[in-house]
């Protein structure tokens, strides 16, 4: 099975192929300024990236800033990639590439790569601060992935302070 995957960030935007429990192909382009250039950009990557493996693609996998509601196939909230939010992403994602599509928030997705193969492997709970563009956190407990109510769990980069 091989998988697209990329990492949507305010600055690039980076990505390879999954496959055999490895990343291959990695790469990144600079973030488009609008939704229409990125949906070029992503469809362009993922042609090419296609041409580079033996392997259809089973599906393209989206880590992405904001408060990602991976049900749903919305990402709400604020980032550095504002017009990623309150769209049917999902949805246009996977008219776009003609495979299913997975979304997932940025910092989730670390943490529970690091659970799965990295510096978590041989813990139960565990904290995780992601800094990029903007900062994030996740959170893992028993080796899940708590979200929170309202998709907020370990996210404390975008506060409102009053000083």
């Amino acid at each position: 099975m091989a998988l697209a995957v990329f990492d949507i960030g305010g600055t690039a935007v980076k990505y390879g192929i999954w496959s055999d429990d490895q990343i291959e192909q990695q790469d990144k382009f600079q973030t488009p300024d609008n939704w229409e250039q990125m949906k070029v950009e992503l469809s362009r990557i993922f042609n090419a990236l296609q041409e580079k493996t033996t392997e259809k693609f089973s599906g393209a996998a989206f880590s992405c800033p904001g408060a990602v509601d991976s049900e749903a196939g919305v990402i709400n909230g604020f980032s550095a990639v504002p017009y990623i939010h309150n769209i049917p992403i999902q949805t246009e994602l996977t008219e776009l590439l003609g495979v299913p599509v997975s979304i997932e928030n940025d910092a989730n997705c670390a943490a529970l790569a690091e659970v799965a193969y990295g510096a978590a492997r041989d813990v139960d709970n565990a904290l995780f601060i992601v800094i990029g563009s903007g900062i994030g956190g996740a959170v893992i407990i028993n080796k899940e992935l708590i979200k929170g109510k309202n998709l907020f769990g370990g996210e404390f980069g975008f506060m409102l302070l009053e000083g």
